[in-house]
């Protein structure tokens, strides 16, 4: 039996757009949906949703997916957009009823990777590279063979880096290719009153199975889950965490580690008395770091926004 929690910690979705993020060393673009509320007493509560790179609050960029909420009795809809802007979405969500209402995306690919085999290494394949202004005319008459090859590295203020690229009119004729369908799988809960039971998993497709209620989650607790997917325990996953903070806070620390799930699947976050909204991320199948393995047909983002109360 879940209890009434005291009020929690209320945001609008125009302070939260007017919040300056600090940059993480990460590179990874999550999916995220972001409530005004996680606890509200109104009839309908607003979402912003969009990819972050620099995590977190800030929108970088909008995807193409589709958006569903289960009401407490178990009932799912489709929310469809007020507006679809450049970088992010907003949705609005009527919420008559007492209990918890899960949002999320659909399990659907809204992208796709193009990869190629150079000399035992995959690159993703980007589009010919437009001329650009100052050297239209070198641009357009570099031929292809001329232009930097698939073992080039690229020399940064750390070290010389491997190739990670290949624009397509460098790719040889009968190179090994791949392509991988991107799935972004946002989710988050609000709550009207009291806490409710949540919806049942799929079975399909990653996803995190709270132990903990999202909406009972406070800064001097912890939050516990499991991750599964297809229905089965996901061992040793890792996933990051960040918390949303301006350029005004004190402690601006958003990159806040990685946590790896046991051989079940569990794994739980302790918030160490850090109030305030936070990112927890994951990627499955993990990304190669060398490039060598070929790239899966499937590539899921995950990112579940939840609140660590006062």
């Amino acid at each position: 039996m879940l209890s009434i929690s005291p009020p929690r910690l209320s945001l609008t979705l125009s302070f939260l757009l007017g919040l300056c993020t600090q940059l993480s060393h990460a590179h990874t673009a999550a999916p995220y949906l972001l409530p005004e509320q996680f606890d509200s007493k109104n009839n309908s509560v607003s979402l912003q949703s969009a990819i972050t790179i620099e995590k977190f609050y800030s929108a970088n960029r909008n995807y193409s997916t589709r958006f569903f909420s289960t009401t407490p009795d178990g009932i799912q809809q489709e929310i469809k957009p007020v507006a679809n802007l450049e970088r992010f979405s907003l949705l609005d969500l009527a919420i008559p009823q007492e209990g918890t209402y899960q949002i999320k995306t659909a399990n659907q690919a809204s992208s796709s990777i193009d990869y190629a085999r150079i000399e035992g290494r995959w690159l993703r394949v980007r589009t010919e590279r437009p001329a650009t202004p100052s050297q239209p005319a070198m641009a357009a008459a570099t031929p292809a063979q001329s232009r930097p090859t698939a073992t080039s590295t690229v020399t940064t203020p750390e070290a010389a880096r491997p190739r990670r690229f290949i624009y397509a009119d460098e790719v040889p004729t009968n190179t090994p290719t791949a392509k991988t369908d991107v799935i972004q799988l946002a989710e988050t809960y609000v709550t009207k009153g009291a806490p409710s039971t949540l919806p049942k998993p799929t079975g399909k497709g990653l996803e995190l199975i709270p132990i903990t209620h999202p909406n009972e989650v406070f800064a001097d607790g912890s939050f516990e889950f499991k991750m599964q997917f297809d229905g089965k325990p996901l061992p040793k996953l890792t996933l990051e965490l960040y918390r949303g903070a301006s350029e005004y806070d004190e402690e601006q620390t958003q990159a806040l580690g990685h946590i790896d799930t046991d051989d079940e699947g569990h794994a739980k976050i302790d918030f160490k008395n850090r109030t305030g909204i936070y990112l927890l991320f994951a990627q499955y199948p993990a990304a190669s770091s060398d490039a060598v393995q070929q790239p899966p047909a499937r590539l899921y983002n995950y990112g579940l926004t939840l609140q660590a109360a006062p």
